[in-house]
């Protein structure tokens, strides 16, 4: 039977003998980490989410480092922070969980509670993990997917069908859409209890290491293997593995990929046998795939192996609809887990929120709607609540003062443009009528420049 990999950790500490201590008694331990020697390099491993717990010294430069703490609790749901600290103070130990980390310990303290408080932290994020699985069983809702755009019930069409095979599924999307949360949604859909699922984010795992990461190696396999190891489809057998950013992989690891998906059989690092899995594998990329077969970037049989079934997630700028709905359930989301009251926002604010681009999509929204709860004073999000880059956002696409009729043209032009000159679609989301919206085109002169490129942006 598979046994499933304890959570990585990231170690931040400066002090090279105090992280030397950290990393005996995690290997001791059995657990993976990495280790920086500096909050830039910290902020690094944690960005690229090389772990899921962060053992982060208090002592260097303690605001800064306070101030990283307050960023992993702020961004990363997931991830679990544990203070290490030089000498104890129950005011600092106080702060430090107000500030979001999961537990405080001082440097003598290390051996006494180290072990049960990475168990502490193991046991948080098992239940997240199931509660995860609960809200994902549905996979009419998957995740808890909040909308009713038209072109997100387009993508979960195509999620209902893929929850139906165990066929390969390529999901598309921009950093921050929820390509994670598809996948959980179409694993989740018949999976049967205890069956795994194994997150991978290719992009955040050196080169070097991630044929070993993914396939395991055998003792001796080069210096430092002092023993053989499983990697993650192994622990995905029987389940689902989710290869995230896979077009950061190199030409040679997708050669293994597709030798992996052709034969259902993986080889350890060192290993001069393979071993049989089942396993379906879910990838997805926030880059154009087709573009990077076309530069020889990336394989091109291993492109359509991935690609059975493709699932485009549409970033939040083409889901207008779907911005307040989505304020709404995470103002009522953080509001219950912080004790506060629900916010509600201005409608200047949800203005300012239609005509914003969301590079950062729903995990930009989420941070923010999170932000604004944590700090709220009153009951109602205002303008001024808002960080500063947003407060040009209205003044952007509107600089001058305009007459009803050029905002309601400039109106027409962006929805036609987003539903790409779909009449239905388009009259739909105005509220209009097929015919209203003829009427319209005719009386503000619009007309289709150019059409827009083919496919879904594969």
């Amino acid at each position: 039977m598979t046994t499933m990999k304890k959570s990585s950790i990231v170690i931040v500490q400066r002090d090279p003998h105090l992280r030397r201590i950290l990393e005996k008694m995690l290997e001791e331990l059995d657990y993976h980490y990495y280790s920086a020697d500096s909050l830039q390099q910290g902020y690094q491993m944690i960005n690229d989410r090389l772990g899921q717990v962060v053992l982060l010294e208090d002592e260097m430069e303690e605001e800064k480092s306070r101030k990283l703490l307050r960023y992993i609790y702020e961004t990363f749901d997931e991830m679990e922070t544990i203070l290490i600290a030089n000498t104890p103070s129950i005011p600092d130990a106080v702060a430090a969980v107000k500030d979001g980390a999961v537990d405080y310990i001082t440097a003598d303290q290390l051996a006494a509670r180290l072990p049960a408080g990475l168990r502490t932290v193991e046991e948080r994020i098992d239940r997240h993990a199931a509660q995860s699985s609960e809200e994902l069983a549905e996979i009419d809702n998957p995740a808890g997917i909040i909308g009713r755009s038209e072109a997100l019930r387009v993508a979960l069409q195509k999620a209902q069908k893929a929850a139906e095979s165990r066929e390969t599924v390529m999901i598309i999307g921009e950093s921050g859409t929820g390509k994670e949360l598809i996948a959980r949604a179409i694993h989740y859909h018949n999976a049967q209890s205890g069956v795994p699922f194994i997150p991978v984010n290719c992009g955040g795992i050196p080169t070097n290491l991630l044929e070993s990461e993914l396939f395991g190696h055998v003792k001796g396999a080069y210096t430092g293997a002092d023993e053989s190891t499983n990697g993650y489809f192994q622990a995905a057998d029987t389940g689902t593995i989710f290869l995230d950013e896979i077009s950061n992989t190199s030409l040679s690891m997708q050669a293994k990929l597709l030798r992996v998906l052709e034969s259902d059989q993986i080889w350890k690092v060192g290993s001069r046998k393979p071993e049989i899995i089942d396993v379906r594998v879910i990838s997805a990329s926030n880059k154009n795939l087709r573009t990077l077969v076309k530069d020889k970037k990336f394989r091109e049989d291993l492109y359509y192996r991935l690609n059975v079934i493709n699932i485009r997630i549409p970033p939040l700028r083409e889901r207008q609809s779907d911005i307040e709905l989505l304020c709404t359930h995470f103002a009522r989301k953080y509001a219950e887990e912080m004790d506060k009251e629900p916010l509600e926002f201005s409608d200047e604010v949800l203005d300012i929120f239609h005509a914003y681009d969301w590079p950062g999509n729903i995990r930009e929204l989420k941070n923010l709607i999170k932000r604004e709860v944590l700090l709220s004073e009153h009951p109602t999000v205002n303008v001024c609540d808002l960080p500063k880059y947003m407060h040009r956002t209205v003044s952007d696409f509107y600089p001058e003062p305009k007459t009803l009729a050029k905002v309601e043209r400039a109106h027409i032009e962006m929805v036609m443009n987003q539903v790409d000159w779909n009449i239905s679609r388009a009259a739909k989301i105005l509220g209009i009528s097929r015919q209203t919206l003829y009427n319209k085109l005719e009386q503000f002169s619009l007309r289709r420049v150019s059409s827009s490129p083919a496919g879904n942006g594969i």
